[in-house]
């Protein structure tokens, strides 16, 4: 009873919300106003509230008054003053102080002394995978509710929106506040299947259709001497290393509701662990069987591998890999330089056991990092409304790409030729700036110009096909709201990976007993608890989510 109480709490305090969403403020150009101020409930004289008129919208474009502006960023051109920054800072009447993270560990632990600084916290705060830090941050009231100026300045709002309506709810909080932005996105899919065309016309076959057929190229490229050198030097399937399953997705995938590490969801609703749905143990076999039959790139177990570079280097004729691989200068490059004969060709799903179209594997509609205004910075709207400019196509293209005719042409078919490349020498030696900001709001529509007609299409046929799988994986809005599962993840994911990998690599088995004895070592963790915790959140967030996007297909 008390979990139903809270539900619809949250649902009527997230109606409520979204409902006041719905009024924007006017179009007159005005002043910078201060923080969170400009649809404050005005007190009347007998007491009652009385909501205050919207302001105009800034112009930040036509602001007289100057703002420095400290922002930590993960990309960029890291070396002061390039020719982009000042043409933003001369755009917005602002001088940015950039706190640039670096990648991997170095984020957390520069965004941590960063937000530690006191009077020097940056005022606009870029992160990534660090949700107990951004709960903190919000209890102690360091992060800005930009909820006001999200339906006020609408290039970020409309651009995410078009993409996935989902996107926006995943930051929001339930009583409608927002103290964090979606920044990078993924595609719907970002991966599709690979092939060495020169290996299968080298060995008369054709292309596969079937996961049979694809699994007997697996085999033919291995043991049937694709390149012709007389040499038993070449493998079937490329893996990618310990660090990615996504190697094996076409036989993944042949199974309902299978993952190695989400949380997945039947079409009546229940809720499932992934790495334990037991046809997990069905693919697992099948790319055991692989591997011991040395089919798959014996690196399997590698954690060091870099995925693009062992692809590039041609000894396999079978991966899962990018669909931005299909654009020019991309790793298909360096494998040419090397083997000229080398044609690799995308391939559309193949139809499983069950006669059925194999998903794609898909990505998730929730940002992997975000940005946010801290309460140090000095004017949260007018910063709020520089960053949705810097996301209008205009803007994104010439601070992405460049300027037309500088640094790219667009050919007789439309399509972009870069003449400089984006963080390569030239850029750098010119010190031109380009993809600044570039993981703030990284737009993945035509305004990615650097994707080629064939590869938009290439990610919509993907994109297009995994949209099945999707709909049974969960995203979760709240992680922390999985009090058990916080407590043991890491301990259930070490678990998981350390046998998958065993087995995956043949060095321990799948059968019937070795597979109960796996689950029961998890459920010795408390995976049994993690999951009934997990069927009460993603009830509540599924009628959370079902009330968000009624309203946002009632609004149009």
């Amino acid at each position: 009873m008390k979990n139903l109480k809270r539900l619809a709490c949250i649902v009527l305090a997230l109606a409520l919300c979204v409902t006041a969403f719905a009024a924007c403020g006017g179009d007159k150009p005005s002043s910078s106003t201060p923080a969170n101020n400009s649809s404050t409930p005005a007190e009347s004289d007998n007491g009652s509230s009385a909501v205050a008129e919207p302001t105009a919208k800034l112009d930040v474009t036509n602001i007289a008054e100057p703002m420095d502006l400290t922002v930590t960023i993960q990309r960029g051109h890291t070396v002061a003053d390039s020719r982009v920054q000042k043409w933003l800072e001369d755009r917005y009447n602002v001088k940015f102080d950039l706190i640039v993270l670096g990648s991997g560990s170095d984020i957390k632990q520069r965004v941590n002394a960063a937000m530690m600084a006191g009077d020097d916290m940056p005022d606009v705060l870029w992160w990534s995978d660090m949700e107990n830090e951004f709960l903190q941050w919000k209890e102690a009231e360091m992060l800005v509710d930009v909820s006001e100026y999200v339906n006020k300045y609408t290039e970020i709002r409309d651009y995410q929106n078009s993409q996935f309506l989902e996107t926006l709810f995943y930051c929001t909080e339930e009583d409608g506040k927002m103290y964090r932005m979606p920044g990078d996105v993924s595609e719907p899919c970002c991966q599709t299947i690979w092939v060495r065309k020169d290996w299968l016309d080298n060995l008369k076959l054709e292309v596969p259709k079937t996961l049979d057929e694809l699994t007997e190229v697996v085999r033919a490229f291995t043991e049937d001497d694709p390149d012709g050198n007389g040499q038993k030097d070449t493998y079937g399937l490329g893996s990618g290393g310990s660090n990615d399953f996504r190697f094996c997705i076409p036989w993944m995938y042949n199974y309902p509701l299978t993952h190695f590490n989400k949380w997945v969801v039947d079409d009546a609703g229940k809720v499932y662990y992934g790495p334990v749905v037991d046809e997990t143990r069905l693919w697992l076999q099948d790319v055991h069987d692989m591997y011991e039959k040395g089919w798959i790139t014996p690196n399997t177990i590698n954690t060091e591998i870099n995925r693009s570079e062992e692809f590039s280097k041609g000894y396999y004729g079978v991966c899962y890999g990018w669909c931005a691989w299909n654009n020019p200068n991309t790793t298909f490059d360096a494998l040419k330089a090397a083997q000229p004969e080398a044609e690799w060709i995308p391939l559309e799903m193949v139809t499983g056991k069950d006669g059925t179209k194999i998903q794609d594997d898909p990505d998730t509609v929730n940002a992997w990092c975000y940005w946010g205004i801290t309460s140090h910075c000095p004017d949260p709207e007018r910063t709020y409304a520089i960053f949705d400019d810097m996301c209008s196509p205009e803007v994104y293209k010439e601070r992405r790409f460049g300027v037309e005719g500088q640094e790219y042409t667009i050919d007789e078919n439309g399509q972009y030729q870069a003449i400089v490349q984006p963080g390569d020498d030239t850029d750098t030696d010119q010190n031109i700036g380009l993809r600044l900001f570039d993981a703030f709001v990284n737009r993945k529509d035509d305004c990615l110009l650097s994707n080629t007609p064939e590869t938009r299409a290439l990610f919509k046929q993907s994109g297009d096909n995994s949209r099945d799988r999707y709909a049974h994986q969960i995203e979760w809005r709240n992680p922390s709201d999985l009090v058990k599962w916080t407590e043991i993840q890491a301990d259930v994911q070490d678990a998981v990976k350390e046998y998958f990998w065993a087995v995956v690599s043949a060095q321990d088995t799948v059968d019937d007993a070795r597979w109960e004895q796996f689950k029961a070592e998890l459920d010795g963790l408390g995976l049994q608890e993690a999951i009934a915790e997990a069927q009460t959140v993603y009830d509540a967030q599924s009628a959370l989510m079902e009330t968000y996007m009624n309203n946002k297909t009632n609004q149009g």
